[in-house]
């Protein structure tokens, strides 16, 4: 069975993270009014409002060491993805590993807005601050 395509989008997206590929390239996936909403009280967290603000936001969680280990499962649907994830976060020695649902909403091909959930958001504040 084929992906959806909202599926293939988010892979692509978070390949081209993953690489570290020029910011530029993120209007390709990521709408230019998008939101992406951060829970916590640690250096990410907040509403980063449109394409610069989260292109920002990108480059502070690699400067962090946070890394995707493993995707457990994308679920999409025409208007919204929901990545299942393992990542880990490095510092000063430690290492911090956490599972994460981060949910998008989609429209016209492009990432809208996005939820960043982690399953103890205390420690990813502390340990990231």
């Amino acid at each position: 069975m084929a992906e959806h395509p909202n599926a293939e989008l988010w892979r692509k997206a978070s390949l081209a993270f993953i690489r570290g590929d020029d910011p530029s390239e993120a209007r390709k996936f990521i709408s230019d009014d998008v939101v992406y909403h951060v829970p916590g009280n640690g250096p990410f967290a907040g509403d980063h409002e449109g394409l610069e603000a989260v292109q920002a936001l990108m480059l502070k969680i690699r400067e962090k060491n946070l890394r995707i280990v493993d995707v457990h499962d994308v679920l999409a649907t025409d208007e919204h993805v929901v990545a299942l994830l393992r990542t880990t976060a490095s510092r000063e020695g430690r290492e911090l590993s956490m599972n994460r649902a981060n949910i998008y909403h989609v429209r016209d091909g492009k990432i809208t807005e996005a939820w960043l959930l982690t399953t103890d958001q205390r420690a990813a504040d502390e340990f990231l601050s």
